[in-house]
């Protein structure tokens, strides 16, 4: 419970949206579950439709189908198992989208509440080890790299 407690303060305000990120990837779970396990009864369905269709489970499925022939229900389930498939597709990727915009939302809340309480403790403490440094100005710099540059065309 206290690491929950932890997690909700670092999310913050986006902590509203935790349940229903929460339920949309568990719909894109069960989805999963639907399609990769319609795969086994479908291809039993096209290599031995009449043994298949005596199991218990298909039997359902072919009962409240409403399909006239094991033809017809082959390809009732076969087009359902497809349209599965991409419902869980466009689904999976706007729960990833929605997974970025969510953490990169939190990453960008907590940075700013760091940046805060860093600049509200003072800036004098937090700048003195940049002080110690020696600064050089920025011209300077540049005309010695321009001499070493200088210096390395005439010695080759």
């Amino acid at each position: 419970m206290k690491f929950v407690r932890k997690l909700l303060f670092a999310v913050g305000e986006d902590s509203r949206q935790l349940p229903w990120l929460i339920a949309q990837m568990t719909a894109v779970a069960l989805l999963e579950l639907l399609t990769i396990g319609g795969i086994p009864p479908l291809v039993s369905l096209l290599t031995r439709p009449e043994e298949a269709v005596n199991s218990a489970g298909v039997r359902t499925l072919y009962g409240m189908s409403g399909a006239s022939s094991t033809e017809g229900f082959i390809w009732i389930f076969g087009f359902t198992l497809l349209v599965l498939f991409v419902l869980k597709a466009a689904l999976s990727a706007a729960t990833n989208y929605r997974q970025f915009k969510f953490s990169y939302r939190v990453q960008m809340a907590l940075g700013k509440r760091m940046l805060q309480r860093l600049l509200a403790q003072g800036s004098e403490n937090t700048l003195t080890p940049l002080r110690s440094r020696r600064q050089v100005p920025l011209e300077t710099v540049q005309n010695g790299m321009h001499q070493k540059r200088l210096e390395s065309q005439t010695v080759s």
